[in-house]
């Protein structure tokens, strides 16, 4: 819990750095769509079950609804974890609203996504789908026009299983 901590402290002191703005006039221009994903690089937080290894890609899809603060956003999420020898995986669509905040320019904004979707969650050669909610916030930073360093905190419930905090210290979002 303590580096969690830390990472959520570094997380925030990044947000305060001002980032290089390659062509702020070309970044400011309204976008089609913003693909983004990342990996937590094993680095995630449970509720319960401290003792297990995960690994998680995230993906996302997001089309403007109000340019530039407002997007319609779809979430995919693979995560695998060994549990006392039961691998579990579980694969997720979320479709939600993602929020941008405190720029004008998306490509170098904080952002908060909240959605609920579902699971398909396999283990033990058993499968099932469940309902899933998720919210997800971080801070982009605008390498190029069309490409932002997006690391990001999220938090996934799915009906069954435990609560996941995630820190995903490695995600970029392209803008096309």
């Amino acid at each position: 819990m303590r580096n969690f901590a830390w990472c959520c402290l570094a997380l925030l002191a990044w947000a305060f750095i001002p980032s290089a703005r390659a062509d702020e006039d070309q970044g400011s221009k309204p976008y089609l769509v913003e693909v983004s994903g990342g990996t937590t690089a094993a680095l995630a937080i449970f509720t319960s079950s401290p003792t297990q290894t995960t690994f998680t890609i995230e993906s996302s899809v997001a089309v403007p609804l109000d340019y530039p603060s407002l997007d319609f956003a779809l979430d995919a999420l693979f995560t695998t974890s060994d549990t006392t020898g039961v691998r579990i995986s579980d694969f997720s669509l979320v479709p939600g609203i993602q929020y941008n905040l405190l720029d004008s320019n998306p490509r170098n904004s904080f952002f908060l996504f909240i959605g609920a979707g579902f699971s398909l969650a396999s283990a033990a050669y058993e499968s099932d789908t469940h309902f899933t909610f998720r919210v997800r916030g971080g801070k982009r930073f605008a390498l190029t026009s069309s490409v932002s360093y997006a690391p990001f905190v999220s938090y996934t419930k799915t009906s069954t299983l435990d609560g996941e905090v995630d820190l995903v210290p490695l995600a970029f979002s392209l803008f096309f």
